[in-house]
Formats: structure tokens, C-alpha cells, sequence
């Protein structure tokens, strides 16, 4: 034993190093869990003219992603006005990584003949997803 140090065994595998003081004080000694994978939470935002988002809720539904999807009306500038389309936003709590946002993206775009959307992956980035999954591809 080091002098100055009381060492405090908290189970059979693990003792913590004490300075000797601390067995004179009430301390919160807390052992932290192992550590996790850090989850991600994404969003993408979809719309296409005549877009049903209950069409893109089975879609995600088959494809086993946990999410909530928000039906909305989109904009979209066209020469001098706007065009109205119909839109939904899918909030992913849950994402191992951006390859897993990708792989939705690219089955939404497929099923639903999707142009374009907009993503945003916490912490990491946000912006047309030609930008957030390789080289910018964006057509606006």
C-alpha cells in the first residue's frame, strides 16, 4: 500500500485508489456501466408532390426503423413563386451511424421517387443529403 492512500474494494474485480483522507469523508463513489455505443439522433426531411406520408411510414415500418414521422407542407421556389408539395419528417432517435441514415435515405428514395431532401445527423451535419453522404451531388 502507497503511503496517503486507502484503497476501497467495491467488488470482487474492481478497487479504487483512495487518497487517506477519503476515509475520513463521505464520499459518492459511482461505477459506470460499461461503455455504449453512442446512438445518433438524424432527420430527414422528404416531399415530393402527391407524397403520402403513410406511404413512407410502411416503407420505414418494413425496413424496421424506429422513428416518428411528421406530416408538413413544403415550398419550394420556382421562378418567380412557389411550389406547394407535401412533405413528412422523420425523426430517428436511435442511429448507429450515418451509413444507416444513407441506407434509409437511399430505399425512401428509391420506393418513392424522391429528388432530393433535406438531413440533419446530430453533431456530424446538416444540409441536402447529396452533401451529407459523399461528394456534393446537390441539385438546388
Amino acid at each position: 500500500m502507497f503511503s496517503g492512500m486507502v484503497y476501497l474494494p467495491l467488488s470482487r474485480k474492481k478497487i479504487v485508489r483512495l487518497p487517506r483522507w477519503a476515509a475520513f469523508t463521505t464520499l459518492r463513489v459511482e461505477v459506470l456501466p460499461p461503455f455504449k455505443k453512442k446512438m445518433l439522433t438524424a432527420t430527414l426531411s422528404v416531399s415530393r408532390s402527391g407524397l403520402r406520408c403513410a406511404d413512407v411510414v410502411r416503407t420505414l415500418q418494413q425496413l424496421g426503423v424506429a422513428c416518428d414521422v411528421t406530416a408538413n407542407t413544403t415550398l419550394l421556389p420556382v421562378g418567380d413563386g412557389v411550389r406547394r408539395e407535401n412533405g413528412c419528417r422523420i425523426v430517428m432517435g436511435q442511429v448507429a451511424n450515418k451509413q444507416e441514415v444513407e441506407r434509409v435515405w437511399e430505399t425512401l428514395r428509391k420506393e418513392h421517387a424522391l429528388d432530393c431532401a433535406h438531413g440533419k445527423i446530430q453533431g456530424e451535419a446538416s444540409g441536402c443529403v447529396f452533401d451529407l453522404f459523399g461528394a456534393t451531388r446537390c441539385p438546388g
